[in-house]
């Protein structure tokens, strides 16, 4: 593809060839010439997807899905990001003709009149209006990736009263019987877009008999037993099944096969667990996703979602994430097992630091992809990735980047075309000036029954951005270009602490992951998921859902069953203990996919964690984590690291840790430890001298166990003043200050320098200066300037201090990190004097003028006081 600029346009040329788009260096006979425009001027306080539907000509038609939502009325539904939620801003939202659904963190969620949202934008309470995140279940959406054809997933018939594949894969069916474990007394709950066909799973016997509360058109709640009457919704559930909706609309099940995932999962549970109590609550939006998730977490024992929220960095400090870990940290919460689904992205991913190509426009530059040791795809690079949209099919393309949530300074836009004709298909141009969300997301629906090749380019807004890690998902059954199998997990998964991230394994071959399983790390670093287990097994079919049952979501169930049977056993556990327990008792996968990145612990084994929990009356020991890795500390420092210590069994665990220098048990060193108990232990590493330390440390009773401990030693950069004193002449242009570096030399380090009022004043007597000095390898001294002001006023010498901080990459800072430069004046005081020694005048003259004379220092004004007196002559007379 080869760009020229013209008349404030992008001009493409393309060659297509064999159905792919390829990137051409140059002109060629059959490129095809075509022009992406530019896009609309920005607004800072409205989403831009509402600012194209202000001035329309006409009302736009309800919308029930896409980025943008609209109801019969003609509202739009919003996030009105506030200062605060008071009182009055909801009050106005009503005025204006807005009907509001929620609130919570600064965010109000309405349906607002389209014409009403410049006049709730323009009050000044108001920091920004968008359209709310709507979170997306992990289910069959990604059936085509080679496991169906592209298209319409394959609807599989089957009887009544199935069981899931992972009963005897996984053990299930065997702990049951060695343990008679059911999960009695455990209630289990989960997060999905809804429960469609429960009545039909009801009556086939695949889940138990729940009473439902339909509300009707004239709004009255009526309790059945066999499922809602046509023109009811199901609000509510309750008996074997306890279930609420937070969706606006307060509807359980939606119509629709995507709504049925709920059901399908309840159904696995049952099937493995089939004595817990069973629980459920839907949404529709990220506010109303928190408001359910809480609800659960504070109603019952175990809790699994299959939910995604795209569109957010997966660093662990998105605001999605955030918030779920705010709820699922609260000790207060009843639940102890927090089971996710990771997401289906590892074919559907792309991430790679922003790199300028040569595709140029009037609003900025496009990012260039291409293959590296994480990405695989073209073998040429090219400014663009292309998606193969299969017939009949939809996708969305979701662009983050690691700017803080909700503060996002770098502007980034997203661009969607027809690879073949060039044609704008969709863009995403949202500002980000400071407060808004890191994030864009372009859409686009395959109306036609033949496969569509598009591009998305990623653009540099107006070249200002700085450069920043680019992260995209890919939903829908989409194949595409440049991938990356690497960090393709989905917020919420990205959550560290307590919650536990699921893979997928084939029920069909369980030693292997599934292709499209998203892998870990976390941008953070930290290894996900923790635990995979079966998908492709089976379900009723109610609802119309596809069977066999492919996903992450179809593997999260079955770990969240499991949770429920330790907990029969065990039900004074930790979450934190269910996590390490779950854990523990896995077993690894086939290499390569035995990775903590691709499979984490690896597939979870039901009777080895209930014979852990349930059959043991001796004190068992487990350490977390097995390694740590105390990194590069300088010499002369210490570095502390924290392990846990739990006894999973029962009776007492009683022990001591111990270790060898450089390494030492500074905290926790004995224990004495009932069942489920745990203690933190504190090791300090203190290097003496260079070099690397691989030490162990070994805790004693129940037979003992150890962990490794790793560590290297460095003299590091030492960053100083040349001098703790410097002098110059105020007539001098420039003073110079020397910063040396002593100790190591090899990389390179940075330290910031100012200058601040001494006796001097900036402005006066210097310009104040402050910068940041590189020291590149095997640099050992740096220096800057200070400009001074050459003024003519005699006056004493002054002083400017100087301040070195914030050594980077491991530099310390050294004697002196402060020094004094002193200005000298260069000025001669004035003199002051009578032009004459002495003056005569004739008695008769009336009087007689004085001169006083002055000298030198002349740049200012002077005073000088005066008398007569002390002669022959009288005053007065």
């Amino acid at each position: 593809m080869v760009t020229e600029r013209i008349r404030g346009a992008w001009r493409l040329r393309v060659l297509v060839a064999s159905s792919l788009l390829i990137y051409v260096l140059g002109d060629a006979a059959s490129a095809v010439s075509v022009q992406i425009p530019a896009l609309p001027s920005k607004q800072s306080k409205l989403h831009f997807r509402l600012v194209n539907l202000l001035g329309l000509p006409a009302p736009p038609a309800p919308r029930t899905e896409g980025p943008v939502r609209i109801d019969h009325s003609g509202r739009v539904q919003v996030y009105i990001l506030v200062t605060s939620v008071t009182e009055g801003i909801l009050d106005r939202v009503v005025t204006l003709g807005g009907k509001i659904d929620g609130q919570g963190n600064g965010i109000v969620q309405a349906w607002v009149p389209i014409n009403a949202l410049a006049s709730l934008v323009a009050l000044p309470e108001v920091k920004y209006i968008r359209p709310p995140d709507y979170p997306k279940a992990n289910a069959n959406s990604r059936l085509g990736k080679g496991i169906v054809s592209l298209g319409q997933p394959k609807i599989v018939q089957v009887p009544p009263l199935v069981t899931t594949e992972g009963d005897t894969v996984l053990g299930f069916a065997a702990a049951r019987q060695q343990f008679n474990v059911s999960g009695q007394g455990v209630r289990v709950g989960v997060l999905s877009a809804g429960v469609f066909g429960l009545e039909e799973s009801i009556a086939s016997g695949d889940l138990p008999a729940t009473a439902f509360h339909c509300l009707s058109d004239s709004q009255a709640i009526t309790q059945r037993s066999d499922g809602c009457l046509p023109g009811e919704t199901l609000v509510e559930t309750s008996g074997a099944i306890t279930g609420q909706s937070f969706r606006s609309a307060k509807n359980l099940a939606p119509p629709g096969s995507d709504f049925a995932e709920g059901t399908a999962m309840l159904e696995i549970i049952n099937d493995l667990a089939p004595g817990a109590e069973l629980w459920f609550a839907n949404f529709e939006t990220t506010l109303e996703f928190a408001d359910a998730t809480a609800f659960l977490a504070a109603n019952v024992d175990v809790m699994v979602s299959d939910i995604v929220v795209h569109g957010y960095f997966p660093n662990g400090q998105n605001s999605v994430t955030q918030t779920i870990s705010q709820i699922i940290g609260n000790p207060s919460n009843r639940a102890r097992g927090y089971i996710q689904a990771i997401g289906n992205y590892a074919d559907a991913h792309y991430s790679d630091s922003y790199r300028r190509s040569n595709v140029s426009g009037p609003d900025g530059t496009a990012h260039l992809f291409q293959t590296n040791s994480q990405t695989s795809g073209p073998a040429s690079p090219a400014p663009f990735n292309v998606i193969n949209v299969g017939p009949l099919a939809s996708m969305g393309v979701f662009l983050s980047w690691n700017d803080p949530a909700g503060a996002s300074a770098n502007d980034y836009d997203l661009l969607l075309f027809n690879c073949l004709s060039g044609d704008l298909l969709d863009w995403s141009d949202e500002i980000q000036e400071g407060f808004q969300e890191p994030q864009e997301a372009v859409f686009f629906a395959n109306s036609s029954a033949s496969p569509v090749d598009v591009c998305y380019a990623i653009v540099n807004a107006f070249d200002q951005a700085a450069p920043r890690i680019l992260n995209v998902t890919i939903s829908g059954d989409a194949l595409h270009g440049f991938n990356t199998a690497a960090s393709s997990l989905i917020p919420p998964a990205d959550a560290s602490g307590n919650l536990i991230a699921v893979g997928a394994v084939p029920a069909s071959s369980p030693g292997q992951i599934e292709p499209f399983s998203s892998r870990g790390p976390i941008f953070d670093g930290e290894n996900k998921p923790d635990v995979v287990a079966t998908d492709g097994v089976t379900v009723s079919g109610a609802g119309e859902f596809p069977s066999p049952f492919f996903g992450t979501s179809a593997a999260a169930p079955h770990v969240a069953a499991l949770a429920a049977l330790v907990l029969e056993c065990r039900n004074s556990l930790t979450a934190q203990s269910l996590k390490i327990i779950l854990k523990s008792s896995a077993v690894a996968l086939e290499a390569p996919d035995n990775s903590p990145n691709i499979s984490g612990s690896g597939r979870i084994d039901a009777l080895a964690a209930v014979q852990q929990t349930c059959a043991s009356s001796s004190p068992i020991v487990l350490v977390t984590p097995s390694l740590q890795n105390f990194g590069n500390i300088a010499v002369g420092s210490s570095a502390d690291k924290d392990f846990v210590i739990q006894n999973i069994g029962g009776g007492t665990l009683s022990g001591s840790a111990t270790t060898l220098a450089p390494y030492s048990v500074i905290a926790g060193g004995t224990y004495d430890l009932g069942p489920d108990q745990s203690q933190v232990i504190t090791v300090r590493f203190s290097p003496t001298s260079t070099g690397s330390f691989n030490g162990t440390i070994s805790f004693s009773g129940a037979g003992g166990t150890s962990a490794s401990l790793l560590g290297s030693g460095f003299v590091p950069s030492v960053l100083k003043f040349k001098s703790a004193t410097y002098k110059i002449s105020e007539k001098a242009r420039l003073a110079t200050v020397t910063v040396t570096r002593t100790g190591e030399k090899t990389g390179t380090v940075e330290i910031a320098y100012e200058t601040s009022d001494g006796t001097a004043t900036a402005g006066e007597d210097y310009t104040s200066s402050t910068g940041i000095l590189t020291f590149g390898p095997g640099v050992t001294s740096r220096k800057f300037t200070i400009p001074m002001v050459n003024d003519t006023l005699d006056e004493p010498n002054e002083t400017v201090n100087l301040t070195l901080k914030e050594p980077s990459a491991g530099a310390v800072l050294g004697s002196p990190g402060t020094a004094v430069l002193t200005i000298t004046d260069n000025d001669v005081a004035g003199k002051v004097q009578f032009s004459s020694a002495s003056y005569k005048v004739d008695e008769a003259g009336g009087s007689v003028v004085i001169t006083v004379k002055r000298t030198g220092g002349s740049a200012s004004g002077v005073s000088i006081d005066y008398e007569t007196g002390g002669g022959t002559a009288t005053a007065g007379e």
